[in-house]
């Protein structure tokens, strides 16, 4: 499962996520460009997303990468810089955000947190 990136399913199935009661949304990309599993989850209109995108610079391999659409951002969570953010919800690893911070748990299907969610 974890080689599937069934985590990302989880992510963006959970009703926890919120997405119409949040302003903005971190998600960490550890797994390459999580926007692809937004975008088909969510069932996200094309044309809107071709609308709202952004991008990162390219890199020196010649590459960028959906940094964020809508409501969405996609980047490396680092809790101690990122928990002074407000009206947002932080989707990181375990090693992103530490267990001792309350939130919600997602779960691969061998019982191993996935992804921690922080509502800030």
């Amino acid at each position: 499962a974890k080689d599937w990136q069934y985590d990302y399913k989880k992510v963006f199935t959970d009703p926890k996520l919120q997405l119409t009661t949040s302003n903005r949304i971190l998600i960490s990309d550890k797994d390459a460009q999580p926007y692809i599993f937004a975008l088909f989850y969510l069932q996200y209109n094309p044309s809107r997303f071709q609308s709202e995108a952004v991008f990162t610079p390219v890199n020196d391999w010649g590459v960028s990468k959906v940094a964020s659409f809508d409501k969405l951002e996609f980047r490396h969570i680092t809790y101690n810089a990122d928990k002074h953010l407000r009206n947002v919800i932080l989707v990181g690893t375990p090693e992103e955000i530490p267990e001792s911070i309350p939130g919600h748990n997602l779960y691969f299907l061998n019982g191993e947190v996935a992804f921690r969610m922080v509502k800030q």
